[in-house]
């Protein structure tokens, strides 16, 4: 190292760490940076000054190298804080690259899939057709059936619910292919968007690995536009507060059916006010249909009244007989018994209209709840 013996000693003697030459080679390391590597050192000590450390020539006064060999260490130290602070900023900023590179392949391999899958739909629907003209040969209880392709020629066997109603298995062909059209129809629009995302996030990794980049230039590859526009937080997503219903408008009017056995409750018991008219089907399992009254005695007009019976026929189990008895009475005759389970009421004072069970104004079969 050409290091005299006097200058190794005291930097030994100067030393914190556990392992002394290793912090010895790093000191002596520091020291090449600024001096010629051929050059030797030695220690100078002068009287009531700390030592420093100078080249060992017989052209030292030539020189003006000179610095303290507590300086020295304490630069180390900070040094080594900044490396490890470095390396671990760069090893989160790699671990998070890479998830998000993960995240969105998936993503792309899922909407890819769904594109694929939407080919299926115009063959599901043509199932529907061939099912619906040959209803006649339907009965329940079929595991299938063998119908006339007049379109293809020939005959064609489809598959069939044993548990569901010839109807129940008509709509569940053409609900399956609105499914996968709508399906396919997104992932195509969200497709683009996702590439540009994975592209980014893949150039970000490749410059994180290639490049020495600044703490500043790191943090921005991690918090930047990019990687927020495929994160987006928490208060973006907060969506509307869920309710227990689905809303329609008739007129002048509102109703309101419930969308599971607890809605119901919720609705019935709490959103609906004492005056509001309360339907359900007869003696079936089914929601809880409430007319809005904009206030006390005001009479319901037959339309409105028509299309909340029918409603609450359709979202029930009765939904596919030809007509269905359904209870109208206000609000404030129904109650819940005791320990009843969800959805059950007690209706006192109610009268009877006979309806076909139809859905409401605007609502469509396939309709998801949020």
């Amino acid at each position: 190292w050409g290091v005299d013996n006097d200058l190794a000693d005291y930097i030994e003697s100067e030393s914190s760490r556990a392992d002394l030459w290793e912090e010895f080679s790093a000191v002596i390391g520091q020291l090449r940076r600024i001096v010629d590597p051929q050059t030797p050192l030695r220690i100078a000590r002068e009287e009531d000054k700390q030592p420093t450390i100078v080249p060992n020539t017989d052209a030292a006064s030539n020189t003006d190298f000179t610095t303290s060999l507590a300086h020295i260490l304490s630069k180390l130290d900070r040094e080594d804080v900044q490396v490890a602070r470095h390396e671990e900023r760069l090893d989160n900023a790699r671990s998070q690259l890479q998830s998000r590179v993960k995240q969105l392949r998936r993503r792309l391999k899922s909407l890819d899939q769904a594109i694929s899958e939407g080919e299926r739909a115009e063959p599901t629907k043509r199932l529907g057709d061939l099912l619906n003209a040959n209803r006649h040969l339907l009965k329940r209880g079929q595991a299938s059936v063998e119908v006339t392709d007049w379109e293809q020629g020939g005959t064609q066997v489809i598959s069939l619910d044993p548990k569901r109603t010839p109807q129940e298995n008509i709509e569940s062909y053409y609900k399956r292919a609105r499914k996968l059209a709508r399906g396919a129809e997104q992932a195509a629009a969200a497709r683009p968007q996702i590439e540009r995302d994975l592209h980014d996030a893949e150039a970000q990794l490749a410059r994180l690995v290639d490049e020495d980049l600044s703490p500043e230039v790191i943090e921005s590859l991690t918090s930047g536009p990019n990687e927020r526009s495929g994160r987006t937080s928490r208060s973006s997503q907060a969506q509307a507060p869920r309710v227990p219903y689905r809303e329609f408008t008739v007129g002048r009017f509102t109703i309101l059916v419930g969308k599971s056995r607890r809605d119901n409750d919720e609705l019935t018991l709490h959103v609906a006010r004492p005056h509001d008219l309360f339907l359900h089907a007869d003696k079936v399992g089914g929601s809880h249909v409430i007319i809005r009254v904009p206030e006390k005695g005001r009479e319901v007009p037959r339309d409105v009244l028509t299309v909340a019976a029918k409603a609450a026929a359709y979202f029930s189990k009765a939904k596919h007989s030809g007509v269905v008895p359904v209870i109208v009475t206000e609000r404030r005759y129904v109650s819940k018994p005791r320990k009843a389970p969800p959805g059950l009421v007690r209706v006192t004072r109610e009268q009877s209209v006979m309806v076909e069970p139809a859905p409401p104004p605007g609502y469509h079969d396939d309709d998801r709840d949020s």
